[in-house]
């Protein structure tokens, strides 16, 4: 995966990528190639509460429940 990405794509930020290459943290140390996706708070099906107390999903740590507070995220 490493060289199909170092071959075919150019250094740009995240906000821009539509590719990512990935490199775990084991003494392995394997790469994976993975394609980046924008997902709009808007689009979701699951129902948003008001209560920001109150996470959306269990990981409060979330980038889903950031973007809660800052909706202009995706």
């Amino acid at each position: 995966p490493q060289w199909r990405v170092w071959a075919y794509c150019i250094p740009c930020s995240l906000q821009e990528a539509d590719t990512v290459l990935l490199r775990t943290t084991d003494e392995f140390q394997r790469y994976m190639r993975k394609k980046v996706i924008c997902l709009y708070l808007s689009t979701l099906k699951i129902p948003i509460s008001k209560n920001s107390e109150e996470p959306l999903v269990a990981d409060c740590h979330s980038v889903i429940n950031k973007a809660v507070l800052k909706p202009e995220l995706k």
